[in-house]
């Protein structure tokens, strides 16, 4: 057997065993834990969650002060809950902590959102959650897919190339042979060149996502403040004080129907903020960060 039939098929090998790990992860719980801060007026905070089938989600939480609404929705309920338009969801609560479990009817987006409590507007609310989704995970489970196919790719090569007839020698000739000033048979033509084969490892973004991005800083001086995407730092502004900054990312994408991404700011004296966000190739995503 060629030496590049076993090199593919080890590689192949290692592939398949990737999307097994890969699929094994995907059926994983998703825990999240987070922190929410709801300044004085009508804001709220949002925690997205995809399952590529139906499914379970827990929620734990604690308010700092007064009542929070905790509410589950589906992608359309929260497009119409942002848009100002007739509220609905899967699940309503109002407390200052609690816990509560939902079933998530089918694959899609859903939306944990906190806001304030009737009577509790004009009071700024802090707090935490602790999210599980119990469901296929999208990302790791189109990791196992792209693992899968890169592998049978690499096998069906490595078939080929075994299956393939060697390629005949031509004879040696001696430069003697032939007598002074003849050229053997064959010496006008020069060495064949074979391009290297092989699809190439890696897998390229499938595209680009937007993330607008606003940072409020809260403080009385200026803020430098850095921003980070899945942990690289994309770029940084400096917000004045008591006012707010923006910025646009655009974070590459595996899957442009919806990648995880997690953006966070980092001010020069070590304060930071974060969320998560599922970002896709179609709809502007937008993130408030306040500088804590």
């Amino acid at each position: 057997m060629r030496a590049s039939v076993i090199i593919l098929l080890v590689v192949a090998t290692v592939f398949a065993v990737i999307g097994l790990v890969l699929i094994a992860a995907s059926t994983v719980p998703q825990t999240k834990r987070t922190s929410f801060d709801l300044p004085v007026g009508n804001y709220y905070t949002s925690i997205r969650f995809d399952v590529l089938t139906g499914g379970t989600i827990t929620v734990t939480y604690q308010a700092s002060s007064g009542l929070i609404g905790q509410s589950v929705m589906t992608e359309s309920e929260f497009t119409a809950f942002r848009s100002g338009g007739t509220v609905s969801a899967l699940y309503d609560e109002t407390g200052s902590s609690g816990s509560f479990t939902v079933t998530l009817p089918a694959g899609g987006g859903y939306f944990v959102v906190s806001t304030h409590g009737a009577g509790y507007e004009n009071v700024e609310q802090t707090g935490i959650h602790t999210t599980t989704v119990q469901g296929i995970s999208p990302p790791p489970f189109i990791g196992a897919v792209i693992s899968f196919v890169v592998g049978i790719v690499l096998v069906a090569i490595g078939l080929w190339l075994r299956t393939k007839p060697p390629r005949a020698r031509l004879p040696s000739y001696s430069p003697y042979a032939f007598g002074p000033g003849v050229s053997p048979p064959g010496a006008s033509m020069g060495p064949s060149q074979v391009p290297a084969g092989g699809p190439p490892f890696g897998v390229a973004p499938a595209g680009y996502g937007t993330v607008l991005v606003t940072l409020e800083n809260p403080f009385a001086v200026d803020a430098n403040v850095q921003l980070f995407v899945n942990g690289s730092l994309v770029t940084s502004l400096t917000v004045p004080a008591g006012q707010t900054g923006q910025s646009t990312l655009h974070p590459a994408l595996l899957n442009p129907y919806g990648t995880w991404v997690r953006v966070e700011a980092v001010t020069a004296d070590g304060r930071r903020a974060s969320q998560d966000v599922t970002a896709t190739t179609n709809v502007a995503v937008p993130v408030a960060l306040r500088i804590q």
